[in-house]
């Protein structure tokens, strides 16, 4: 699965949510648009990939120091865990 098909699921899964005012769907939309032009590569971009192309550019964009090990830390792989799950107990519980 490439990061591409994440955004547009995503992008659907905005359009359907009920709780979102429209300029809160707006600001969300302007941040991807923003996102993907101005990293062009990233929707080709294989997910299990993504940690590697992101620290890859920050160190091209701030230099080896700037990563330093931000990638690893606990509050990152917890907020992007506890997301995933987020995200999937809403899928699951739309099937019931």
């Amino acid at each position: 699965m490439v990061v591409g098909d994440v955004i547009h699921v995503y992008r659907e899964n905005l359009e359907t949510n009920p709780s979102l005012k429209p300029k809160t769907k707006t600001y969300y939309k302007i941040i991807l648009d923003f996102t993907t032009k101005s990293w062009p590569e990233l929707e080709t971009t294989d997910m299990r990939q993504l940690r590697e192309r992101l620290a890859a550019n920050v160190r091209e964009w701030f230099g080896d120091e700037a990563i330093a090990d931000s990638l690893h830390q606990p509050n990152w792989r917890g907020g992007f865990h506890a997301e995933k799950e987020r995200f999937a107990c809403r899928a699951d519980c739309r099937r019931y």
